[in-house]
């Protein structure tokens, strides 16, 4: 199994990750599945968890949280992919409010 490790991160809504890895791949990641474990119960606060950032194989928070490379990458999907986003959902729906943001 190859190992691919996230160059850039970006919170996105509803406990997403948007993560580039250093294979040039844009995958999504849901954090949602883990919120319910105490170790990363933190991150139910939106402010915290969108202070998520780059160390130097993975993504990090203040107080030691991460998680594993390639947790991040396996258990993520392609940008390009919708499944597990909803039948009529698509990577505009997730990214349209982070680009109204920016106007």
């Amino acid at each position: 199994m190859d190992s691919y490790y996230p160059i850039s991160v970006k919170p996105l809504p509803d406990y997403r990750l948007m993560l580039t890895f250093d294979n040039n791949e844009q995958r999504i990641f849901d954090v949602t599945p883990y919120l319910d474990d105490p170790f990363f119960a933190p991150l139910r606060n939106i402010a915290f968890f969108e202070t998520a950032s780059i160390n130097p194989i993975s993504v990090e928070w203040n107080g030691g949280i991460d998680f594993c490379p390639d947790e991040l990458y396996y258990n993520s999907e392609p940008m390009s992919s919708t499944k597990n986003m909803g039948d009529t959902s698509s990577i505009l729906d997730i990214l349209s409010p982070i680009v109204c943001d920016l106007f």
